[in-house]
């Protein structure tokens, strides 16, 4: 009777498998829009599970990180990767840029917590800024969404 919630009794066996299944279909969400917080939320995910980025509603395995073309002072992450990265050998090549910035058109370009992550193939200005990360049972998820 919570505010639109059913109540429901059933036997504790059924209770305990009732709430086990819950919890492993959760899917935590973890906002992270620019690199800092993008690292920190990778940083609390499990470092061997694969991960992977939403390219308009596809998983891909993430790729190169370079400059994004709509914005060169920020960063893209492709969605062609090869072979299955875990979160812990993405947060290295993350780190790697927060400490000494990435290549752009011409010039180095510095990144610190508040550079733009966006989801783009090399040169396309795919307008997928990255929005937080989903820890899922066997996976994560770098979560996407259109700004254009």
């Amino acid at each position: 009777e919570a505010e639109g919630g059913v109540i429901a009794y059933c036997h504790r066996d059924s209770a305990d498998r009732i709430v086990a299944a819950l919890i492993a279909s959760d899917n935590r969400i973890i906002p992270a829009s620019t690199l800092g917080p993008l690292v920190e939320a990778l940083e609390a995910c499990p470092p061997s599970a694969p991960v992977y980025v939403d390219y308009r509603g596809h998983l891909l395995h993430p790729g190169v990180a370079s400059y994004y073309r709509g914005y060169h002072d920020e960063l893209a992450i492709s969605p062609d990767g090869i072979g299955r990265d875990t979160v812990s050998d993405l947060v290295l090549t993350l780190r790697v840029i927060l400490r000494d910035g990435f290549t752009r058109p011409g010039t180095e370009t510095a990144a610190d917590e508040t550079t733009g992550v966006w989801i783009a193939r090399y040169r396309d200005a795919s307008d997928l800024h990255v929005t937080g990360v989903r820890v899922e049972r066997h996976r994560v998820v770098i979560l996407t969404e259109d700004r254009a």
